[in-house]
């Protein structure tokens, strides 16, 4: 950036500032009006008092509606421009002497001036002319070389000092100082129809526009300074010397002004129209779309609600600040249109509702316009001001409004977007088909059979990736020849990376309507079969499409229609195929679980059936050996003693295994039931303490029962007797010698349990296993009890007998009490 463009740039901004402090001072100004707060309707060359606050400064002194303003301090007036004129020249809180006819008497009344405008009126005209300031410099910011950019700049200045400034009465302040603002106002509002004109010649090409319309440009400005010219004169000439009479004749050059900006902004559009005609790319046609529906929506309550009936019926339908609020989307639309709308794709995003919301706009207009002319016809012909008319009027638009406005869409649809309308049907009906697909084979034919029918192109080809690999496989195609399919396929690692990282539809130079899109990669593969265009991978999970089209076979160019609508077309397949193979991966599982739960239940079944056969000749080992150990067969020597107990030991052993896993299939297959009764509970710890005594004893452990006398419990016997001897086994089992286990059982009155621990000093359990206890099969072997045996179902087994019970079971090691061993407790309901 050279110095003189730097120049340049702090110029405009400090332009912008200098702007921004004359239209600030300009709202306080404009807060200072004087005013009667009343409406005022002028009437067959008379001023008239219509609606009046009861509450001001008018009503105290006298005033009423319907009286007829014949002089302002013995001036005669006519109008309401007479009127303010006079008023303009006081400030809030002077006085005005007035002439009034009232039932044909004529009446003299001193009224004090109130401030015309209202705290809401103030705040909303500094907003509404902030926001103009800053879209200006926030767009000029962004590209501040272009001629286009400072051109908005210097509309949105002028358009947000008319703003700020909004009243160019009669100057007050300072001498010199206080004649700068209605200079000011009448300069930038006189100003704004040939910035608009001059920015529809240079825009969107102002590089060609610069060379070739120079003469013109400068020349739009030549009916805007001749009206400044003349409206400034006449404005000074009319303050200076306080002539109502020239300041009438200023008054109709203001009225010249709106029709001239009436044709400024209608040759504006008519020159925006013919360049869109002329334009080739479709970027630039979308730029241009935005500015007329900028203008239009912007300027249509301002001309057909207030411009036109002020002028035509001295009445306006809407306030100053409803048309002002409808002028935002002006600068907004423009805004768009010049910073390309580069951050989000607008044209996308509106699509077809750009054209809706004008049709939209067109129709309420049309009815506020219909409703305030009606509703003007009735009050001059019956004087009624009451609301049952504009109620109704809602009460049929709202009834006409939606068929009104589907029927002209359709129409709209029919004569402007035919290509798009048929897209649109011809989408709807290739979602249908997508649905009735059954296999990848149809899905994708049914795509480029699609492809050809609608766009008429030469060849297509989809790649498909699946899986974890990189590789993508050409799947299927059309235009090209098998022996084509072949090279292509072996030279496929030619292919530029880019094709199948890209994240947006990649382009050949002068394809499609985009000036700008992203070019499709440079490869002899490519140009050789006259590939044009290139859809990102549609990415799905672990699924990845890649679709190759080439040229139109018309030759024409692709436009953004024909590129949505395959877009949208692959994204369909995609998701088709990723929920086909969804479907396939849940009926592949469905199976497998089906499957798991047969061999699951061959599996309980065969764990019942062999425990049930074990179980016989288990009986009879142990009634042997207990004959033997009785003396039956005669004397034994001391070593058989000894191991025919080892054996009775072992057969006990062997016989709770066989119970845990009789509990264990009993309990998988869902015919657990119980049988429960009202237990003494000292009985029932006494025989499970009594089955466990020998492997005790030959361990050297005491086994300790502590307050276990008068409880009595609500249980399964069979079961708690599976759940102590468990607990119990377990206990001596992970216990050192001369050690200690405790069983003991408390209630809790409170809920109307019992709670029952199995407490030992052994060796305890570990941090990482105590998390896993109660998981089946899982095996604790701590130091010193490497051997053990067992299962791995047992504490299983007892957690789910507890539960099956309605009760709770807990671990804690080491015992709080001992700093060693564990402790089991469960819940069972008293008896």
């Amino acid at each position: 950036m050279d110095t003189t463009e730097k120049k340049s740039i702090y110029f405009f901004l400090l332009l912008s500032l200098l702007c921004l402090v004359v239209g600030i001072w300009g709202t306080f100004r404009l807060s200072q009006r004087p005013g009667l707060k009343a409406a005022l309707e002028a009437e067959d060359g008379h001023l008239r008092l219509g609606r009046l606050s009861p509450v001001g400064m008018a009503a105290e002194s006298g005033l009423k509606k319907g009286d007829i303003i014949l002089q302002v301090d013995k001036k005669p007036i006519q109008s309401i421009s007479d009127f303010n004129f006079y008023v303009d020249q006081k400030k809030a809180g002077e006085s005005i002497n007035l002439s009034v006819q009232r039932s044909g008497e004529e009446l003299n009344l001193t009224v004090s001036l109130a401030k015309e405008n209202g705290g809401l009126f103030i705040i909303v005209h500094s907003l509404i002319g902030l926001f103009l300031w800053i879209v200006g410099v926030f767009v000029f910011l962004k590209n501040p070389r272009s001629r286009v950019t400072r051109i908005f700049l210097i509309s949105s200045l002028a358009f947000s000092l008319a703003i700020f400034i909004s009243w160019e009465g009669f100057p007050f302040g300072p001498k010199g100082l206080s004649f700068i603002l209605p200079f000011v106002q009448i300069f930038a509002y006189t100003l704004l129809p040939a910035l608009f004109f001059h920015f529809s010649i240079v825009y969107p090409k102002e590089e060609e526009a610069s060379i070739q319309k120079n003469p013109l440009i400068y020349s739009v400005y030549l009916p805007s300074l001749v009206l400044i010219l003349l409206m400034e004169l006449f404005y000074w000439r009319a303050i200076l010397t306080n002539s109502l009479s020239i300041f009438q004749v200023y008054k109709s050059f203001f009225l010249y002004s709106r029709l001239y900006l009436v044709v400024y902004v209608v040759f504006g559009l008519l020159v925006l129209y013919q360049t869109y005609r002329k334009l080739e790319f479709l970027e630039d046609k979308r730029k241009v779309r935005w500015i007329f529906w900028g203008i239009v929506v912007g300027t249509f309550p301002f001309f057909f609600l207030y411009v036109f009936p002020d002028v035509f019926l001295n009445k306006t339908f809407i306030s100053e600040i409803t048309y002002l609020f409808f002028m935002l989307v002006i600068p907004i639309s423009f805004a768009f249109s010049i910073l390309k709308y580069q951050a989000m794709d607008i044209d996308v995003v509106v699509n077809r509702s750009l054209v809706y919301s004008l049709l939209t706009g067109f129709i309420v207009g049309i009815y506020l316009l219909t409703v305030g002319l009606l509703g003007e016809v009735l009050y001059r012909a019956t004087g009624y001001e009451g609301r049952l008319f504009p109620i109704l009027g809602t009460l049929v638009a709202a009834l006409l409004f939606s068929p009104a406005k589907n029927r002209i869409r359709v129409l709209v649809d029919k004569t402007f977007y035919w290509v798009k309308y048929d897209y649109r049907k011809a989408i709807q009906k290739f979602n249908r088909q997508v649905d009735l697909a059954f296999t990848q084979e149809e899905l994708l034919e049914m795509l480029l059979k699609k492809l050809d029918l609608l766009l008429a192109v030469k060849r297509a080809m989809i790649l498909l990736r699946k899986d974890d690999s990189n590789e993508f496989k050409i799947v299927k195609w059309f235009g090209f020849s098998e022996e084509e399919i072949r090279e292509i396929e072996s030279q496929k690692n030619s292919l530029p990376v880019s094709l199948f990282t890209a994240t947006a539809v990649q382009g050949a130079k002068g394809s499609t309507d985009f000036r700008v899109i992203q070019a499709l990669p440079e490869n002899q593969t490519l140009k050789k079969y006259e590939i044009k265009l290139s859809f990102p991978p549609a990415e799905k999970e672990e699924l990845s499409c890649l679709l190759l089209v080439g040229k139109k076979k018309s030759g024409l160019r692709y436009s953004a229609e024909d590129m949505e609508l395959v877009s949208q077309m692959v994204q369909e397949v995609v998701q088709a195929l990723q929920n086909m193979k969804m479907r396939e991966r849940i009926m592949i599982e469905q199976l497998e679980k089906e499957k798991l739960k047969e061999l699951d239940k061959m599996k309980t079944k065969f764990i019942s059936n062999v425990s049930h056969d074990l179980r016989t000749p288990l009986t009879a080992i142990r009634f042997s050996v207990d004959n033997m150990l009785s003396g039956v067969c005669g004397d034994l020597t001391n070593e058989s003693r000894r191991c025919l107990r080892m054996i009775k030991e072992s057969s006990l052993h062997f016989s709770r295994m066989i119970e845990n896993l009789l509990i264990l299939s009993t309990s998988e297959s869902g015919k657990m039931t119980l049988s429960r009764e009202i237990l003494p509970l000292n009985l029932v710890l006494d025989e499970a303490c009594n089955m466990v005594t020998p492997l005790a004893m030959k361990k050297g452990i005491n086994l300790v029962e502590e307050n276990c006398g008068d409880i009595s419990i609500y249980a399964d016997k069979h079961c708690l007797l599976q759940i102590l001897l468990n607990l119990l086994d377990n206990a001596v089992k992970y216990t050192d010698s001369g050690g200690r286990v405790i069983v003991s059982a408390k209630r809790l009155e409170s809920e109307k349990l019992v709670e029952l621990a199995v407490t030992d000093n052994g060796v305890g359990i570990s941090p990482e296993n105590l998390e896993r206890i109660f998981e089946r099969f899982h095996k604790v072997s701590p130091t010193g009890t490497v051997g053990e045996k067992g299962l791995g179902i047992g504490l299983d087994i007892v957690k789910n007998l507890v539960h099956l019970h309605g009760g709770e079971i807990k671990v804690e090691s080491p015992v709080p009490e001992t700093g060693r061993g564990a402790k089991f407790s469960f819940t069972l309901p008293q008896g």
